[in-house]
């Protein structure tokens, strides 16, 4: 493991998990937010809830590499002008300023 790396049990399946690592590269040039959304979902498994449909078209261009997900969530949040809320481990919202 390395630094912001966290090691959870799940209490229902007894099974262990590594939350905070980072996923290969992402990439993205003049990409709908929303697409951004879904890969950053799934390279992280998270959940992002965009309360304003309007964020989802607009359209990002940036790379992430080695970024914890707090980190990926603040640039997104940066990037869109919105507020990034951490409702609980693993499940975020952005909210327009």
């Amino acid at each position: 493991m390395t630094p912001g790396m966290s090691l959870r049990r799940d209490a229902q399946t007894g099974e262990f998990g590594i939350t905070g690592e980072a996923p290969e590269p992402l990439s993205f040039q003049n990409v709908p937010f929303g697409l951004v959304i879904e890969a950053v979902q799934n390279a992280y498994n998270v959940k992002i809830t965009v309360t304003d449909p309007a964020l989802l078209e607009k359209r990002i261009n940036t790379r992430f590499s080695g970024e914890t997900i707090d980190e990926v969530m603040d640039a997104l949040a940066y990037m869109t002008s919105a507020s990034v809320e951490k409702l609980s481990a693993g499940e975020y919202r952005l909210q327009p300023l």
